[in-house]
């Protein structure tokens, strides 16, 4: 019989072929006892030893040994556990051979059974190729048609998910394909718009950004001008004020002298004196108040000569309050150029806050410590006050 006589058989034809197919090939081995089998399957086989376990188990329940004088018992429990000893192996021997024997029979049956459904599969899978040919030939198209048309998709910018490429008509996919490149044209002459305009800002930012530096250069020169002009006064002021407390000092000095030599005189005067004569101690008496008078005339001198310096001490502090004056109406003209440094960009502004920063340490007034301690507390906050500009200046750059 042929394959093609086989496909157009009946379904009990085939069942028929099968089971005569099955039968072959068991017979071709030993013929399976299959009333045998089922007496295994429903333990029929075992009968014979149930009954003879079930006889010893009565003797083994019924036999109680409680001292060792029961000899009788103690050997009949011997030879009843020798017994279940002796069935249990036999059960075990009966046992391995049925299932060696099962084992043989299903393994053949199973490979016999594969064979056949090997073929029946393989078959099939022929058949079912066959079958779908028309299928597998317009999707083969439908796939070409889809990878062509994604790759022009792929040019606009698109990878086609989402549309059925496959599928759709020529009219809408050309359609599809003008839409995209429509909007690809439309993104393009936007961003090189977006890019003609970022150019023209930048270069109005520069020119402004120019024109602000440009401004406060300007300032920062009349700044430091104004600057150095108040502190070429200032110095001037201090030595001025310092040649004349030396000249008071010695002054101061040479007075104190002659006081003292006055005094010293008069003290010889007076040990002299003491070893005159009582009409001479009136004479020296009558020079006593000379010397007394004179050196009341001397110290009201000096006391002129201090009110003088307290004078002149006072005009200093007038100085000094003039001094403070111009530096309020400096600051008052630094708070207008900050007014007009505020109208800058704002990174424009904190680099002139801190050029302001470094000014308030030379302004009139600032810096001019006497002693080493001073001068020693002086440069610590000259240091910080610099360290505070360059902090400002640093959070500038980070705005450009």
């Amino acid at each position: 019989m042929s394959k093609l006589d086989e496909i157009a058989e009946t379904p009990q034809q085939q069942a028929q072929h099968a089971t005569a197919a099955l039968t072959e090939v068991v017979n071709e081995g030993e013929t399976p006892d299959l009333d045998g089998m089922k007496r295994a399957d429903t333990l029929a086989i075992w009968e014979s030893f149930e009954q003879r376990v079930n006889r010893l188990q009565h003797t083994a329940e019924s036999l109680k040994v409680e001292n060792a004088s029961q000899t009788a018992e103690i050997a009949l429990a011997k030879a009843t556990r020798l017994q279940f000893k002796k069935l249990r192996v036999e059960i075990e021997h009966k046992r391995v051979d049925l299932v060696a024997d099962l084992k043989a029979r299903s393994g053949k049956i199973d490979k016999d059974a594969k064979k056949l459904k090997d073929i029946c599969e393989s078959l099939e899978t022929k058949l079912l190729a066959d079958e779908q040919f028309v299928e597998r030939q317009e999707e083969a198209r439908k796939q070409a048609l889809r990878d062509e048309r994604a790759k022009i998709l792929l040019e606009y910018g698109s990878d086609g998910a989402g549309f059925q490429l496959g599928d759709m008509a020529q009219e809408a996919f050309d359609a599809l394909v003008n839409s995209l490149r429509q909007l690809r044209d439309d993104k393009l002459k936007a961003a090189r718009e977006a890019e003609e305009q970022r150019i023209a800002r930048e270069q109005q930012e520069t020119a402004e950004r120019e024109r602000v530096r440009a401004e406060n250069e300007r300032l920062k020169f009349l700044a430091e001008k104004e600057a150095a002009s108040r502190k070429a006064e200032r110095e001037e002021a201090a030595a001025r004020l310092q040649a004349e407390r030396e000249v008071a000092r010695k002054e101061q000095e040479r007075l104190e002298a002659v006081a003292k030599s006055e005094r010293e005189k008069a003290a010889r005067e007076r040990e002299e004196a003491a070893a005159k004569n009582a009409a001479e101690r009136r004479d020296w008496e009558a020079k006593e108040k000379a010397n007394r008078e004179k050196f009341e005339a001397e110290r009201k001198r000096q006391e002129a000569a201090r009110k003088k310096v307290e004078a002149e001490l006072a005009e200093k502090r007038r100085l000094d309050e003039e001094s403070l004056r111009r530096e309020q109406e400096e600051a008052q003209r630094v708070a207008e150029i900050a007014r007009k440094a505020a109208q800058a960009p704002d990174r424009e502004k904190l680099i002139a806050f801190a050029q302001k920063v470094r000014w308030l340490l030379e302004a009139p007034g600032r810096g001019n410590p006497s002693t080493d301690k001073g001068i020693a507390q002086w440069n610590v906050v000259v240091a910080k006050t610099e360290a505070f500009a360059k902090w400002i200046e640093e959070r500038a750059g980070e705005l450009s």
